[in-house]
């Protein structure tokens, strides 16, 4: 099957080493994209693990596809961009499905904790150095045990959603690595403003999208796909540098714990909580089961805050991703 035009214009083209090619002029586009992208790779270590990274994330996913939309205002479509954009309107279908796989993520994230607050609910009325009541011990080991049947059915429900988005973030990724020969001077380029715009807007938004959705995931292991750098600096696509620079500190995090999600660690410490709690009812140690159980309460809160705030977020970036849809179906139609 023939590559698309989006994975062939970010693959590298083979220059003859001993050909002098001049620097290519940033656009403007490719120079506030760069910029919003250095903003998250700015981040230390410990704000890459936390919520307001992942909101940051999809600010910049959402500023990417305002950023597209405007820039377009400022080319004129032609018909030999038809393809470009046709294949960006499939991407862009993805992404608005990926969307409400993320919202889905959000909703079964808020029941979990749901279950988990009514099952250490009976537990809060224990008091230091006195037996648990055995009526409120059962009752917190049924409850836990839902918590965990909940959980495998909602790794049996991520493991099959979301293929979309997973399948364009590893054709991208595929494509920048594969561009990577050793010894061979190579260089990004578009053909036009318009597959610069299109191009760049989908790879940032999809990459970031996918790393939200890792977060977001029950799994306590799952594959980042990453982007491969090479020499973007001076390139038609200089955004990759700190996209893969982001990539591989995230990666970077998760080879320090084990290849385990560091992502949204307020989430993860719940599940952590969770399973420690279960194995505290075990030995009936009350006040190590007290501590947990305030522990418990206070991150289920905190998760639960940040809840609403992913669900406003991740609606915005929908709102942003129909209206550039709509804006290139008309410009599509004009053109027929």
């Amino acid at each position: 099957m023939r590559p698309s035009r989006i994975l062939r214009s970010l693959s590298s083209r083979l220059l003859n080493s001993s050909v002098v090619v001049p620097l290519p002029i940033q656009s403007t586009f490719n120079q506030r994209l760069t910029k919003n992208l250095n903003t998250l790779q700015s981040l230390e270590a410990p704000c890459i693990n936390t919520t307001n990274f992942l909101f940051h994330l999809l600010d910049v996913s959402t500023a990417t596809q305002d950023l597209a939309q405007e820039s377009l205002r400022n080319v004129s479509l032609q018909d030999s961009d038809r393809e470009i954009v046709e294949e960006y309107l499939e991407g862009n279908a993805t992404l608005m499905d990926a969307c409400n796989s993320l919202l889905d993520k959000v909703d079964n994230i808020g029941k979990y904790v749901e279950l988990v607050r009514i099952s250490i609910h009976s537990l809060e009325c224990c008091k230091f150095d006195q037996p648990i009541n055995p009526m409120a011990l059962a009752r917190a080991k049924q409850g836990l045990i839902s918590c965990e049947s909940f959980e495998r059915k909602c790794k049996e429900i991520m493991t099959k959603s979301n293929s979309g988005l997973k399948k364009l973030s590893v054709k991208f990724a595929q494509c920048m690595t594969s561009s990577q020969i050793t010894g061979t001077r190579k260089q990004r380029y578009f053909v036009s403003d318009v597959e610069e715009i299109l191009s760049g807007s989908s790879v940032v938004t999809t990459m970031l999208c996918d790393i939200v959705s890792v977060a977001l995931s029950f799994k306590s292991k799952h594959k980042l796909n990453t982007t491969q750098s090479g020499s973007t600096a001076s390139s038609s696509s200089a955004w990759l540098h700190p996209l893969h620079e982001l990539q591989m500190k995230i990666k970077e995090e998760k080879e320090k714990n084990n290849g385990d999600n560091v992502l949204f660690s307020e989430f993860q410490r719940i599940f952590r909580l969770t399973q420690s709690l279960t194995q505290k009812l075990k030995t009936q140690n009350q006040n190590d089961v007290i501590m947990m159980v305030a522990e418990l309460k206070r991150s289920c809160e905190e998760v639960d805050e940040g809840l609403k705030s992913f669900e406003g977020k991740i609606k915005e970036l929908h709102r942003f991703l129909i209206s550039i849809r709509m804006s290139l179906l008309r410009t599509l139609s004009s053109l027929a």
